[in-house]
């Protein structure tokens, strides 16, 4: 018999009910054995790690792509973007400067966001 049929057949015996247990048991330790025979390796750490890099990745890709649309729609010739972005971090940080919520509360909210260990 099947394991699944043993498992829905009414356990009209004690011995029945013994097998579908038994056999639970060793699938369980197949699992088990599987899994452990078969994990890479990776710890969490490097995999917090991992993450982390990959998000600065992300996220330095989309910034270089905002900031040359940014330049592109200001008519930026290619020769000078390099230029663009240092005048226009300093807009940046006067924007920053100027809003609403505190810079340390930004941080704080970003962090707790994307915290990744």
């Amino acid at each position: 018999m099947r394991f699944a049929t043993l498992l829905l057949m009414p356990a009209s015996t004690s011995s029945r009910t013994q097998t579908a247990i038994d056999k639970n048991s060793q699938v369980a330790g197949v699992i088990s054995n599987d899994l452990l025979q078969n994990r890479v390796g990776v710890l969490p750490r490097n995999v917090i790690h991992a993450n982390r890099i990959a998000k600065m990745r992300e996220l330095d890709a989309l910034l270089s792509g905002i900031f040359i649309t940014r330049a592109a729609i200001s008519d930026v010739p290619a020769d000078e973007f390099e230029v663009f972005m240092e005048k226009h971090v300093e807009a940046l940080l006067r924007l920053v400067e100027e809003h609403s919520i505190s810079v340390e509360e930004r941080f704080s909210k970003a962090q707790g966001r994307y915290r990744l260990g």
